[in-house]
């Protein structure tokens, strides 16, 4: 199924899908998530390249067109090395385009009724549970970039 989506959530997305694809999920999910894949890892490298593009372009240099970093401290704590730009505010504007992009990707998608039908085969029969602990962000992910819709959708 063509679906029509925004670079930010393919970028983002597809970093929840291949955590949820690692695990032993049903065959055709599995499959599904697979193909879909395919398909979004090339618009995904293809944001990443521009991505890398701008941040080369942008980065500040010294007298000697060495690129400049500075020194900063990332989310778990830790102390990193990040570009240092010549303008941030333009950084911010090229990433948010680049971003807004919007493009349409044919991805292999699962109705709900089948999803259910095989998580349901997979559910513990003492437990009831199944063994895939699915969590909000990936199943999110999943229906953002149309690998999970609705019977009804085409």
């Amino acid at each position: 199924m063509k679906t029509t989506l925004r670079n930010k959530d393919v970028y983002m997305g597809v970093q929840q899908v291949l955590r949820f694809a690692g695990r032993d999920v049903p065959f055709k999910i599995s499959y599904a998530c697979g193909r879909s894949l395919v398909r979004l890892r090339e618009q995904f490298d293809l944001i990443e390249a521009e991505r890398q593009k701008i941040i080369k372009r942008r980065q500040a240099k010294d007298a000697d067109g060495k690129r400049l970093t500075k020194k900063t401290t990332d989310a778990r704590g830790l102390q990193v090395e990040v570009p240092r730009f010549d303008d941030d505010l333009a950084v911010e504007e090229d990433l948010e385009a680049l971003q807004a992009e919007e493009v349409e990707i044919d991805v292999h998608s699962v109705t709900l009724t089948v999803w259910e039908e095989h998580m349901q085969k997979a559910k513990c029969k003492e437990c009831g549970r199944g063994p895939i602990d699915v969590s909000t962000d990936e199943m999110a992910a999943l229906i953002k970039l149309g690998i999970l819709i609705e019977d009804t959708d085409p």
